[in-house]
């Protein structure tokens, strides 16, 4: 864990350059740590106590995550900002994703989410890091810096977030480094919630190897299964490959499946029914 924490300071230290307290600081350190932050204009004040993970604030933290997200209570989110403000690592990540536009009880504001993104990132929660990342990666609420973003990507991969790779695999993929977006891809092919990861996985394998037979069944495979989830782009690679007779035999009636997979599918669109 210090180990950890020593990694991920350097990262919100000299990347983000936002924090210049460091994980192994003292009680003290820690009560002085908005005097310690060299903010920018767009981060405002943050929480003073890190208090990560499971303590004796998570059972209150359980119960105000229902009444918000279960019961749509928005008196809640003013307790839950409270643990936020007291260092709580999840409240300060969950605050931050309501103002990231995923909650009807808040107006959307990527800067104030900014905000708790980094003071969960800076008490090490995975999920905050690589939220954070997002935002660097698309400028949202803070200036886009890729660079920044791709390393808290790779922090957060490190630290098993699937979502993480996936990015990571977009971002090598812009720079047509092939081989590090299917390493990245690999990563998160096991992850039902992330079908593109098999596609894509899928797409730059045909695409850039050789594939022996058994290699080219596990593309089939892994394309079906994206498919079944819901990725039109692999069940119109799907139809591709069956029309064409690439990998697999041509067969027209499995092209006609796939393609029926985008025609009705449930993330189906005009432009995709088009296609079709």
């Amino acid at each position: 864990m210090a180990l950890r924490m020593q990694t991920l300071c350097a990262v919100l230290t000299g990347v983000i350059g936002v924090f210049s307290i460091s994980a192994s600081a003292n009680a003290n350190d820690v009560q002085r740590f908005n005097e310690a932050i060299d903010r920018p204009d767009w981060l405002p004040k943050l929480p003073t106590v890190p208090n990560y993970g499971f303590t004796s604030n998570s059972l209150e933290y359980e119960r105000l995550y229902k009444e918000i997200f279960e019961k749509n209570n928005a008196k809640a989110i003013a307790e839950m900002d409270k643990l936020a403000r007291g260092g709580h690592a999840r409240s300060l990540n969950t605050i931050g994703y309501l103002y990231d536009g995923n909650s009807k009880l808040v107006k959307k504001n990527t800067r104030i989410s900014s905000q708790y993104f980094a003071a969960a990132a800076k008490l090490g929660y995975e999920p905050a890091i690589h939220n954070l990342g997002v935002l660097y990666y698309y400028g949202d609420g803070v200036p886009q810096d890729l660079a920044t973003a791709k390393k808290l990507f790779e922090t957060a991969s490190g630290q098993g977030i699937p979502n993480s790779n996936y990015l990571l695999g977009r971002m090598h993929e812009a720079q047509k480094n092939y081989s590090s977006a299917i390493v990245a891809y690999q990563k998160c092919l096991n992850y039902r919630s992330l079908p593109k990861c098999k596609t894509r996985h899928s797409v730059l394998s045909i695409t850039t190897r050789r594939l022996s037979p058994q290699d080219s069944s596990k593309v089939v495979r892994n394309l079906s299964n994206a498919s079944y989830y819901g990725d039109l782009e692999a069940s119109y690679t799907l139809a591709r490959l069956y029309a064409e007779g690439i990998i697999v035999a041509k067969d027209l009636k499995s092209m006609v499946q796939a393609l029926e997979e985008m025609r009705i599918g449930p993330n189906s669109n005009d432009e995709q029914r088009k296609l079709v």
